[in-house]
């Protein structure tokens, strides 16, 4: 295999390793220029800070870069990109193992990442119900609103768990198993009053399709309310009518 750890190179911020590729009249493209509308843009994964590695080949050359970023208690992939055969895997393998400590969310757009992240680093397809995201109940909201988000895009959210030891497989199985089922609008507890126009999973889907943001941050909509007009995410569903 072409890939050699000898030849990476990082933590390096993403004008950083940005600058790498073009200064070798390589294109690389930054989230806020990769990402859009329909799928990471405005989320965070492309808000929270990260780091990039860059594995070069036998010439020198930037042919490869994984990054990576922390937000609460989970990393989040944000974007492999790779130019030459064997070294996509080699360079995701290599940052993912750097981080060993929490899990890893990612969500796949290219058909060489649907196929590399499930395939050949470890990382498992998250499963959904009418558009939600099922179990995982320790990811933080603004996360599962993101890969909500891309699955509609038709992008592949994977999750990698970081096992800590033996002793803590139930709080593992706990994490992953699926939560009770409750009627459609049992979410708004805490938020009486508030009259939806629909119900979570089809205002999630008009609210995509206007790029409609929560009043309160950038996640979309899960309810708009008739009496307040007020549009909120699930993060915010506490807040009352006015």
């Amino acid at each position: 295999m072409p890939f050699s750890e000898e030849r990476v190179s990082g933590p390096h911020s993403e004008m950083e390793a940005k600058k790498i590729f073009t200064d070798a009249g390589r294109e690389w493209k930054t989230r806020s220029e990769r990402y859009k509308p329909e799928t990471l843009k405005n989320t965070i994964f492309e808000e929270v800070s990260g780091q990039w590695w860059v594995a070069k080949n036998e010439k020198g050359i930037p042919v490869a870069s994984q990054g990576i970023g922390t937000f609460e208690d989970v990393y989040l992939l944000l974007g492999l990109h790779s130019v030459e055969k064997g070294y996509g895997a080699a360079m995701a393998n290599y940052v993912v193992d750097k981080h060993g400590d929490k899990p890893k969310l990612g969500a796949a757009s290219s058909s060489g990442g649907k196929h590399i992240f499930p395939n050949k680093v470890g990382f498992k397809k998250l499963k959904f119900k009418d558009g939600f995201l099922v179990g995982n109940e320790d990811l933080p909201t603004e996360v599962k609103s993101a890969l909500e988000k891309a699955l509609q895009a038709n992008s592949l959210p994977i999750r990698k768990i970081y096992w800590q030891d033996s002793s803590q497989w139930f709080v593992l199985l706990k994490i992953m198993q699926p939560p009770e089922r409750k009627n459609p609008f049992s979410m708004y507890e805490g938020s009486e009053g508030h009259a939806p126009k629909a119900d979570q999973k089809q205002q999630q889907k008009i609210s995509y399709a206007k790029n409609e943001k929560c009043d309160y941050c950038n996640n979309v909509p899960v309810l708009d309310c008739r009496k307040c007009g007020q549009k909120l995410c699930r993060k915010h569903l506490i807040k009352p009518c006015r």
